[in-house]
């Protein structure tokens, strides 16, 4: 059985980089959907030029 020392320690090492990868994945979340979102507008506004046009 193992120690809970060494739980612990693995735990303090984990958290940090789950952490770390949970408010990167966020980032990248809220960066492509800024993009998409940026992208649907510009190919609105084109299609609204056309329409125009």
């Amino acid at each position: 059985m193992k120690d809970p020392g060494s739980f612990q320690g693995v735990l303090s090492f984990a958290l940090p980089e789950i952490f770390i990868f949970y408010i990167f994945f966020a980032e990248l979340r809220f960066y492509f959907g800024f993009e998409s979102f940026l992208s649907v507008s510009a190919l609105t506004g084109k299609k609204q030029k056309l329409f125009i046009q």
